[in-house]
């Protein structure tokens, strides 16, 4: 006669009660349930970002390639492949301090530590157009690309 032995199985024990650590346990251990529960779908997720790489690598590609046209910077425009067309958009602009200490002298200490994120949403409200240039250097961004099937 053969003895069979049946695998144990595990019983869920109830959790016990804890004070909290945090205001945010709730959402901190929400989001470690979730973390756990998602981890094939972020697996996924990476793998799939895998296979996306060589189309972000050349649509990045063009946008550099596209940068280069000899256009002013509001032009528009359409570039012609074999089976597709890329349209191209007006550079942006792209604003950043050069000289944080000239401003702290035009705003004073007061002001300029009441702002001292130094949004330059702010600085505009409080320096003219001709202080903002001493300080602010503007630049054009990279221009927008829209890849569309080509009509015959």
């Amino acid at each position: 006669m053969a003895i069979v032995l049946k695998k144990k199985i595990a019983v869920p024990q109830p959790v016990e009660k804890v004070d909290l650590l945090s205001e945010h346990a709730d959402l901190i251990d929400k989001v470690g349930r979730l973390t756990v529960e998602m981890a094939p779908t972020l697996k996924k997720l990476a793998e799939l970002n895998t296979k996306l790489k060589p189309l972000k690598d050349t649509d990045k590609a063009l946008k550099d390639a596209l940068a280069s046209i000899d256009a002013g910077d509001d032009a528009t425009g359409i570039e012609l492949g074999a089976e597709y067309a890329a349209e191209y958009g007006a550079r942006g602009t792209a604003r950043t301090i050069t000289d944080m200490k000239k401003i702290h002298e035009m705003l004073g200490d007061e002001l300029f530590y009441q702002l001292a994120e130094m949004k330059l949403g702010d600085i505009d409200k409080y320096l003219t157009l001709p202080q903002r240039e001493k300080v602010i250097k503007t630049d054009r961004t990279t221009r927008s690309v829209k890849v569309v099937k080509r009509v015959a």
